[in-house]
C-alpha cells in the first residue's frame, strides 16, 4: 500500500524542474501513506512525471522501491496496492524468460505489461490503483482495481492531466483551488458520500471501479467502467450455488492476503465477518495471529468480551484498545483533516488502524465486505418488501401515491419517515427508490433546506442522477437479494466503507486487506446470494459454515449491530461547540448551506428530535467546504 501520482503536460505550461518539484511536493503530501521510502521518474520530452511513496510490505529491501523498470527500462509502473495472485503469475514470466530484480509483486505487473500491455492488468487478482508507463512510445496508461478497495482522483486542465492516490495532492498544482463541487455536495447530503466519477474538490474526478485511463499525447481516453456491477450481472450464471466450493473460496483468499514480509495482524470486532476471518486465518496461518479490538467500558455498544472470546476460541494474541469520548474529541481535528472525502462513516477504521500501528503492525486483515455480499444487513429484506409497498401506491396513480406518503409522515416519523415519504410522492416505485429510503440520508426537502435558495436544483439533480446510475438494477429481471447486493456494493461499500478505509488506514502507514472483497470468493459466492430466497438470513449463515472450528455461539448468533459509537452522546461536546463557533462566524460555507436550515437541524439534534447522522454529516460537510483538502500534520 503506497501513494502515486503524476504529471503528464499537454502544452509548457511548467518547466523541467518546476514539474520535478510539483510532483515532489504531490507525493509529500501523501508521505503518511508510504514513510518507509520515496521514488520519481522524470521524462521531460515526453512531459511525463511520476512519483511514489512506499510502505514497505513486500520485499523489504531497496530492491522494492517504485517507480519499478523492466530489464530494457521501456516500461516502468507505480502500485498502491497488493496482487495476490503475483507468485503464480511470476512463475510463469520467469519460465518466459524475463529476469526479476526483487521479491516485490509489482514487479510482475512490470514483464506481464511488457507482454500485454494494458491487458496486463486482466491478470491481476488483488486490490491496486496502478500505473504503468510506456516509455518507448510516450503513453501512460492508469487503472484501478475492478471491485474498486484502492481509489484514484484525476484533475485536469488545458495544460496538464494529474493523477493521485489522495485528492490532496493536488494542492500543488497551477489551476487547482480545492473549490467546492456542488454536484459531490448534494450527494454526500443525499447518500453519506461522494460516489465515483464525483470527487467534493471542484474539477477531481474519482475513477470508478474497474475503469481504465490511455493518457497519449496529453490526451485522455476512458473506458473499461460501467454503470452496470459486473458481479451483479454474472449472479444468475449458470453455474449451480457450491458451498464447499465457497468456503475453500473463503479459505484461499485468507491465506493469500496473510501473505507480507511486514507484521501483520486482524481487525477483530464481536461480528461474524471479523470473526470468520480470524477463524480461517488461525486455519491457514503458520504462526500466531494478532488481533486488535476497540472497546466502550460499561457502554451498550461494547463489542470487546464477544471479541475477546472469539480470540480466545482461536488463540489469537489479542489486544483490546478503550476508547472514551475524550479520545474521540482528541482525535477529531487530525481525523477531519485525513477524511479525503466527506464520509459520514470513518472514524471506527481511524481509530483501530491507530492502535494497530501502535502495536507496530504494518498490515491488517478486515472483515469489510462481508455484509454486501452475504446479506448481512437488513436491507436485503427490507428493500423488496418497501419496493413491494412502493409499487402498490404507485399503482393507485397520483393520490395514492400523496396518501401513502401522508400516511408514512404521521405513522413512521422522524428523520426516515420524512425521507421515505418524500420518495413516495415523486421516486421510481421499484427497488432503488426503496433503497434510497433505507440507506439514503437526508430527504429532499431536508437537503433543500439546507441549502441556500439558490443551490436547491442540486437537490433535483442528485436523486436524477442517482436513479439514471442504477438503472442497470431494473433493465432485466433479477432476484431481489442480487438488486440489493448491487445496490451496497457500488455505493456504500465502494463509495464509503472501502474509500473511507483506505484514506483512514493509511492516514497511519497501515495497509488493510479485505479478503471478503475478492474476485474469486465473490465469484463463488454469488450464486449462492442469487439463489436464496430474501430474508432467510442463508447467506451469512454460509459464511460462517466456511469454518472448520465454529464460532462461539454468542458471536455466530448474535443480531446484526455493526461496528459503531456512541455517537448520539459524544457528538454534543467538542462537535456540538464547535459547529456553534463556526456557524456564528459565517465562512465559506455559506456559498452553499442555510444559517437558518443549520441552525434548524442543530437545535433538533439537540432536543433529541433530529437523527445524530443529520448534524454530523453537516459538521463534516462545513468543515470540508472550509479547509476540503488541509495537508496532513
Amino acid at each position: 500500500m503506497c501513494g502515486i501520482c503524476g504529471i503528464v503536460l499537454k502544452q509548457p505550461v511548467l518547466e523541467t524542474i518546476a514539474a520535478e518539484a510539483v510532483v515532489r511536493a504531490m507525493a509529500d503530501a501523501m508521505r503518511h501513506r508510504g514513510p518507509d521510502d520515496e521514488g520519481y521518474f522524470s521524462d521531460g520530452p515526453a512531459g511525463v512525471f511520476l512519483g511514489h511513496r512506499r510502505l514497505a510490505i513486500l520485499d523489504l529491501s531497496p530492491a522494492g522501491r517504485q517507480p519499478m523498470w523492466n530489464e530494457e527500462r521501456s516500461t516502468c509502473v507505480l502500485v498502491n496496492g497488493e496482487f495476490y495472485n503475483w507468485r503464480e503469475l511470476r512463475e510463469g514470466l520467469l519460465a518466459r524468460g524475463h529476469r526479476f530484480a526483487s521479491s516485490s509483486d509489482a514487479e510482475v505487473l512490470v514483464h506481464l505489461f511488457e507482454e500485454r500491455g494494458a491487458a496486463a492488468f486482466d491478470a491481476l487478482r488483488g486490490m491496486y490503483a496502478a500505473a504503468a508507463y510506456d516509455a518507448t512510445r510516450g503513453i501512460l496508461h492508469l487503472a484501478r482495481d475492478p471491485l474498486g478497495i484502492k481509489p484514484l482522483y484525476l484533475f485536469e486542465t488545458d495544460g496538464l492531466l494529474a493523477f493521485a492516490s489522495e485528492a490532496r495532492a493536488f494542492r500543488s498544482l497551477p489551476g487547482f483551488d480545492g473549490a467546492t463541487s456542488g454536484d459531490a455536495l448534494a450527494d454526500f447530503l443525499l447518500l453519506g458520500s461522494v460516489p465515483a466519477p464525483r470527487a467534493f474538490a471542484r474539477g477531481v474526478r474519482a475513477l470508478a471501479p474497474g475503469e481504465r485511463v490511455e493518457v497519449r499525447e496529453g490526451r485522455a481516453a476512458f473506458r473499461g467502467a460501467s454503470p452496470v456491477p459486473g458481479w451483479c450481472a454474472a449472479a444468475d450464471a449458470d453455474e449451480p450455488p457450491d458451498e464447499a466450493s465457497m468456503a475453500e473460496a473463503l479459505r484461499d483468499s485468507v491465506r493469500r492476503h496473510l501473505v507480507s514480509d511486514a507484521p501483520i495482524g486482524l481487525f477483530l470486532s464481536g461480528g461474524i465477518d471479523s470473526g470468520t476471518l480470524a477463524g480461517l486465518a488461525s486455519e491457514v496461518s503458520p504462526a500466531p495471529v494478532h488481533t486488535i479490538s476497540v472497546s466502550l467500558a460499561g457502554h451498550a455498544l461494547d463489542e470487546s468480551g464477544l471479541a475477546h472470546r472469539t480470540a480466545e476460541r482461536y488463540g489469537t494474541r489479542h489486544r483490546d484498545v478503550p476508547l472514551a469520548q475524550a479520545d474521540f474529541e482528541g482525535m477529531l481535528e487530525r481525523f477531519l483533516e485525513h477524511l479525503d472525502q466527506p464520509s459520514i462513516d470513518g472514524f471506527n477504521t481511524y481509530v483501530v488502524s491507530r492502535a494497530a500501528r501502535d502495536a507496530e503492525l504494518t498490515v491488517a486483515l478486515s472483515g469489510v465486505g462481508g455484509d454486501e455480499l452475504f446479506a448481512g444487513y437488513g436491507n436485503f429484506a427490507r428493500v423488496p418488501r418497501l419496493a413491494g409497498w412502493m409499487r402498490a401506491a404507485a399503482a393507485l396513480g397520483g393520490a395514492g401515491r400523496a396518501a401513502a406518503a401522508l400516511a408514512t409522515a404521521a405513522l413512521r416519523g422522524g428523520t426516515s419517515g420524512e425521507r421515505l415519504a418524500g420518495l413516495l410522492r415523486s421516486a421510481p416505485a421499484d427497488e432503488r427508490g426503496a433503497y434510497l429510503a433505507c440507506r439514503g440520508l437526508f430527504s429532499a426537502r431536508a437537503m433543500a433546506h439546507v441549502l441556500r435558495p439558490e443551490r436547491r436544483a442540486l437537490v433535483a439533480a442528485a436523486h436524477e442522477r442517482f436513479f439514471s446510475e442504477t438503472a442497470w438494477a431494473v433493465e432485466r429481471p433479477q432476484p431481489p437479494r442480487v438488486i440489493v447486493g448491487g445496490l451496497e456494493f457500488t455505493r456504500y461499500l465502494s463509495s464509503q466503507l472501502l474509500r473511507d478505509t483506505d484514506a483512514l488506514a493509511m492516514a497511519h502507514g497501515l495497509e488493510v486487506r479485505t479478503p471478503l472483497v475478492d474476485v474469486e470468493v465473490v465469484r463463488r459466492a454469488l450464486p449462492l446470494l442469487a439463489s436464496e430466497p430474501a430474508g432467510d438470513g442463508a447467506p451469512k449463515r454460509r459464511l460462517r459454515d466456511a469454518l472448520r472450528t465454529p464460532l462461539p455461539e454468542e458471536v455466530a448468533r448474535r443480531p446484526k449491530q455493526g461496528f459503531v459509537f456512541p455517537w448520539e452522546e459524544w457528538l454534543r461536546g467538542r462537535a456540538l461547540a464547535d459547529f456553534d463557533r463556526r456557524l456564528a462566524e459565517r465562512g465559506a460555507w455559506t456559498e452553499w448551506l442555510s444559517a437558518d436550515g443549520l441552525r434548524d437541524v442543530r437545535n433538533g439534534y439537540s432536543a433529541g428530535r433530529i437523527h445524530w447522522s443529520w448534524f454530523w454529516a453537516l459538521y463534516v460537510a462545513l468543515r470540508k467546504i472550509e479547509s476540503p483538502l488541509p495537508p496532513p500534520r
